[in-house]
């Protein structure tokens, strides 16, 4: 199983043959909660036995240490990416927080639920401009650029500008709360 896309390797036999004698049989992938056991394999040999932790599986509850932490029912609310838009905050003297994403990031999903529904982060986040951006076509030649002028390798990718265009902090994958809001500091982001 891959704890990054929550998927495991599902055998397939051939359902036909060809002239050449019986099409090989084949492994594919598929989500944890799509996955239909073969019948013809008796049940103990699919069954997770109780008590065996299972990679991938989210359990119940917050997935950060510590203390459960005030969340804010909204999360972050964001703009869509535009150069327009963040060449506007710049002449505004505004701060800028980017949010690489993408729909086919599984990451993404526990990023944004844990982290960008933190009610300080949320609160603090409303002190910048707060910017999406989109690279699910990640290989279109305007997602390319974008990721080229931010060294984007991969998503989740959060970056924190100050208000005069530079860069003041950035983490790839899921942070603690914590240090997102210390990112934002660095950019002298202050909740409104």
């Amino acid at each position: 199983m891959d704890r990054e896309t929550y998927e495991v390797l599902q055998h397939e036999r051939p359902e036909s043959t060809s002239p050449y004698g019986t099409v090989g049989d084949r492994i594919r992938t598929v989500r944890v909660e799509e996955f239909v056991p073969d019948p013809q394999i008796p049940a103990e040999k699919t069954e997770i036995p109780e008590g065996i932790p299972v990679v991938g599986l989210r359990p119940p509850g917050p997935l950060l240490p510590g203390e459960p932490r005030p969340r804010a029912p909204e999360g972050v609310a964001w703009e869509p990416f535009s150069a327009e838009r963040l060449a506007e905050a710049r002449a505004e003297g505004k701060p800028v927080l980017l949010y690489f994403t993408a729909e086919w990031c599984r990451p993404c999903v526990a990023f944004e639920d844990e982290v960008l529904h933190d009610a300080e982060v949320v609160a603090a986040a409303s002190g910048a401009v707060r910017l999406r951006v989109d690279l699910t076509h990640w290989n279109e030649p305007a997602e390319a650029a974008l990721r080229t002028a931010y060294r984007v390798s991969g998503v989740p990718l959060t970056v924190v500008l100050r208000a005069d265009g530079f860069e003041a902090w950035r983490q790839i994958g899921n942070v603690h709360p914590t240090l997102l809001l210390e990112g934002l500091g660095r950019a002298g982001v202050r909740p409104r």
